[in-house]
């Protein structure tokens, strides 16, 4: 293909193309005037500001991120292969950010930054080396995404609230928490509190991304189930309460909570002792929709002050039986009747569209800038 027909492809509303030879396409995406591209292009023939680098099986790109606007913004980019999938084990790049090398396989990890700050007039500049070795065709997307305070990431909120409780792999609210409600599963203009247990870094269960999710609890509990494990080993995924809440229960949401949910994996290992933290919580997975609360999620609330459980039932188990609270952690009974509070996980991407997280003023949630999740429809 000519040069000159490449720059006819290159003008379409979502952003930049350029394609190399019949190997590779390069897509640069723009959601706002606020925020620019800058990249600085050998070849004039081509785009003005752009310097992007083919030799062989390997790419360079030079690129800035500047803010414009008068605030300080948050972004995220993302090095995304929009075909063949399976060709990401033979996709490595690295990116020097500000002098800074980082080493990544797309495979694992197709997040450059994530949630990054820049202050006004600032700027960030990029140098990514991608390098692929496989023989199939392949489309590579770099994409950036903006929030500033209007419609900004719920995660971005959370982060940069000094009463969180942050460990090795989390953010979780302490136990002094009063600002984490969420309006979540709407019927009739009428809308559930939920709260806000934390974020984590979690993976779509058809996804190759793994991106921070924003935990929820149901703020009240639903009717009692009885557990009524028919399983001797007490496993939770054979349980009747999971069974209920990703069928009964989650095809009762509405559709905008569902569109912001993840599928992912729980852990409902057992627990090796009564009172300890999530490394000891013996690893066993299951993918879902809902869940409950880890023994974990509780120990770091500080005693407990914000979340009120009453005879309620846990995610996990200790032995062959069911984990519960009743004034205390304790080894409960398989065939009884507990109290249940939903927990969800949700899309990382999701953006606070009003309210101020307090009971009076719940945050209000939907997807304003949405992030490549890796679900097959967005893929296609």
């Amino acid at each position: 293909m000519k040069r000159k027909n490449l720059l006819l492809l290159s003008l379409i509303s979502i952003g930049i193309i350029m394609l190399f030879g019949s190997s590779y396409s390069l897509i640069m995406n723009e959601i706002n005037p606020n925020y620019k591209f800058i990249v600085d292009h050998f070849d004039k023939e081509y785009i003005d500001n752009y310097k992007v680098t083919l030799k062989e099986n390997d790419i360079e790109i030079n690129v800035s991120v500047i803010n414009k606007t008068v605030n300080k913004i948050n972004y995220r980019l993302d090095l995304v292969n929009n075909v063949n999938q399976d060709e990401n084990k033979n996709i490595t790049y690295y990116y020097e950010l500000n002098s800074n090398i980082v080493n990544c396989n797309l495979y694992n990890n197709t997040t450059i930054v994530q949630n990054k700050s820049l202050e006004v007039s600032e700027q960030d500049d990029y140098k990514i080396k991608i390098h692929y070795s496989g023989s199939k065709r392949i489309s590579l997307s770099l994409n950036i995404q903006v929030s500033n305070d209007q419609n900004k990431y719920l995660v971005n909120t959370i982060s940069e609230n000094n009463n969180n409780l942050v460990n090795a792999d989390s953010i979780r609210y302490d136990g002094n928490t009063y600002n984490n409600y969420v309006s979540f599963n709407c019927h009739k203009k009428e809308c559930e509190k939920w709260r806000i247990l934390g974020v984590f870094d979690k993976k779509n269960s058809n996804s190759y991304n793994t991106l921070p999710s924003i935990k929820l609890i149901k703020d009240t509990p639903i009717d009692k189930i009885n557990y009524n494990n028919e399983d001797l080993n007490g496993n939770y995924d054979k349980s009747y309460i999971n069974t209920y809440l990703n069928g009964v229960y989650y095809d009762n949401l509405d559709n905008q909570s569902k569109k912001i949910m993840i599928n992912t994996d729980w852990n409902i290992g057992s627990i090796r002792n009564i009172g300890l933290y999530e490394e000891d919580e013996v690893s066993n997975k299951m993918i879902a929709n809902i869940g409950l609360l880890s023994p974990s999620d509780y120990l770091y609330l500080k005693d407990n002050s914000w979340i009120k459980l009453d005879k309620a039932v846990f995610l996990n188990k200790i032995g062959k039986n069911v984990l519960i609270f009743d004034s205390q952690m304790k080894e409960g009974n398989n065939y009884q009747e507990y109290n249940i509070y939903p927990c969800v996980y949700l899309r990382g991407d999701v953006s606070v569209i009003s309210g101020d997280g307090t009971i009076n003023n719940p945050y209000s949630l939907d997807i304003v800038y949405p992030l490549n999740y890796g679900l097959e429809e967005e893929l296609s």
